[in-house]
């Protein structure tokens, strides 16, 4: 069962926010009790793209509901940025401390809570729509400058006049040694942003389920006990890990805003 969800404006990011809204139709079946197809889609989707729903989605289950957000907040922000940037707000003093500096240096957070906080575009002057593009190429280009300045700065500390390397010249030990301190990084910074958000508990009472769930099918197989012992060890062995904290596998993908898995044979990441 669906139902589309609608978000706050942005101006209430801070911890007060309430919950999304809940959309769903409630005429799923005709007189007789035969689902109408036709108009059962014509009611979703009115929901769906309705201007309360802006094209949320809500999966109902038996113990959590989850929550898909593809759509809009009213000011025009995809609904997964306007959460990962709330993230990097609220836990911003859990990030790597060189890394952290950094964006303070630059006045990262108070940039991104004036971008959050702006009109709707039609609203918008045109002095105001070219500043939020201007302010939207600045955000990106702190990030990304803030990572790369503290993984010079970390070889630098590890290999002292790293910093005057050109990068053709660059040895190929110091640049899978730098390959991996970014990798390193984006961990931290993963960690940071989503340890302790509550779709994650969401992920870890899921998994928990769903491999006790394996356990008992596996006890009920008509197989030989080697076999059962073996495979039943094998699902008890898998560890689930937050997004982006294995720095063997991490990359930008799973600390940003994209919705994806990914897996190694022993320990699934879930992001």
């Amino acid at each position: 069962m669906t139902a589309c969800t609608s978000g706050k404006s942005v101006d209430d990011w801070r911890p007060s926010m309430t919950p999304l809204l809940n959309y769903s139709s409630d005429r799923l079946f005709t007189i007789n009790d035969h689902p109408y197809c036709k108009a059962t889609l014509d009611a979703y989707c009115n929901y769906l793209y309705s201007p309360g729903a802006l094209g949320n989605l809500m999966i109902k289950r038996q113990h959590q509901s989850i929550q898909i957000l593809q759509g809009n907040t009213r000011n025009g922000f995809s609904q997964v940025f306007y959460r990962y940037s709330i993230a990097k707000i609220r836990h911003r003093r859990e990030l790597p401390k060189d890394f952290y500096r950094i964006l303070i240096r630059h006045n990262y957070f108070q940039k991104l809570e004036t971008l959050l906080s702006r009109r709707p575009r039609p609203e918008m002057s045109m002095q105001q729509r070219l500043a939020d593009v201007q302010l939207n190429y600045e955000l990106g280009s702190i990030w990304a400058a803030a990572i790369r300045e503290a993984i010079i700065d970390r070889m630098n500390k590890k290999f002292p006049g790293y910093y005057r390397i050109p990068e053709k010249s660059m040895p190929i030990e110091l640049d899978v040694e730098r390959r991996r301190m970014r990798r390193i990084l984006i961990s931290q910074i993963s960690q940071a942003i989503w340890k302790d958000d509550a779709n994650w508990q969401k992920v870890v009472n899921l998994f928990k389920r769903l491999q006790k769930s394996y356990v008992h099918v596996i006890a009920d197989l008509d197989i030989p006990d080697s076999i059962r012992n073996d495979w039943t060890e094998r699902i008890l062995s898998v560890k689930l890990v937050l997004p982006g904290s294995m720095p063997e596998i991490s990359d930008e993908e799973c600390s940003t805003t994209r919705i994806n898995s990914c897996a190694t044979s022993s320990t699934p990441s879930w992001g």
